[in-house]
């Protein structure tokens, strides 16, 4: 049987997976903060070129993200199962190919910062250096997870300080973000389970090993520090009224299922249970998104 797949579309292949456009899980969830950030900042709906710029900003970013980790990684993940095939650990693409991806990747995110304040191009130096430093902790630290979460919600701080142009951040949004790493580190420390008798052996490190025996009791402590910061930053931005608050009790609560459900869902030792349960935190972004949207416009 003659295939189908000419080398040059393989190699196309080789760049998606290496950047992960072929799962956007990661990308939504460094969207949604962005998202929130500006929502804060405007005290309500974004404007279409706010979204637009944000969200090509994350996928290009995130990807960036994942090839700088893949660089660093391509001489562990052929030892781990769910990494093994990665494009540079089974040799699709070679380290070279990997670097100059990595660039173009890079110059295509800087373009759109000639539409944003020059404070939002400075906050974008910050953003790449925590890029380079993330996939080393996991040598040194039982706990990248938790850089991990500065990083993924870093958009947040971008979006707030690209629509107020000014780098006096407000008491909401560094909750918010303080809150927001906190859900990075529990979705993140049930994405790691996925790999935890490979890392073990490896010897990478992960929140997923230094939590065991006590994991759902942590990641329930964690989630609830986030809907915690969530609700004091909407009551800190706005005044609302006893039918306001009382509606955003209400509304928090969906978030909140999706959440607490998590912990019901994931099994430590089924890989697929612990994917399951991370990829629902796509829709906790949606979801407090949608509250911070309703909350704004009808207070």
């Amino acid at each position: 049987m003659v295939s189908l797949s000419t080398p040059q579309e393989k190699r196309l292949q080789g760049y998606i997976e290496l950047s992960r456009f072929d799962k956007p899980v990661g990308a939504w969830l460094v969207l949604f903060p962005a998202l929130w950030g500006l929502t804060l900042a405007h005290q309500g709906m974004p404007t279409l070129l706010d979204i637009f710029l944000f969200t090509v900003g994350a996928f290009l970013v995130r990807g960036a993200g994942c090839t700088i980790n893949d660089l660093l990684d391509r001489n562990l993940d052929p030892y781990v199962e769910r990494t093994k095939n990665r494009p540079l650990a089974r040799g699709a693409l070679t380290t070279g190919e990997g670097v100059a991806y990595l660039m173009g990747q890079l110059m295509a995110a800087s373009i759109l910062l000639l539409f944003m304040p020059i404070e939002v191009f400075y906050l974008a130096l910050g953003a790449v250096a925590l890029m380079l430093l993330y996939p080393l902790l996991k040598r040194v630290t039982y706990w990248p997870q938790l850089f991990l979460g500065l990083c993924m919600n870093y958009s947040m701080l971008m979006a707030y300080v690209y629509v107020t142009k000014t780098f006096t951040f407000s008491v909401d949004v560094l909750v918010l973000y303080v809150g927001s790493v906190f859900w990075t580190l529990a979705y993140d420390t049930i994405y790691a389970h996925q790999d935890r008798k490979d890392d073990m052996k490896v010897g990478i490190k992960s929140s997923a090993l230094s939590t065991l025996g006590g994991t759902k009791l942590f990641l329930g402590l964690c989630y609830s520090l986030f809907l915690v910061a969530l609700s004091f930053s909407i009551v800190q931005k706005q005044n609302l009224s006893l039918l306001h608050l009382g509606l955003l009790m209400g509304l928090l609560m969906f978030p909140a299922i999706l959440l607490f459900y998590q912990l019901i869902l994931m099994d430590f030792h089924d890989p697929k249970k612990c994917l399951q349960a991370f990829k629902l935190n796509q829709g906790v972004g949606l979801v407090v998104l949608v509250v911070l949207l309703i909350i704004f416009r009808g207070a």
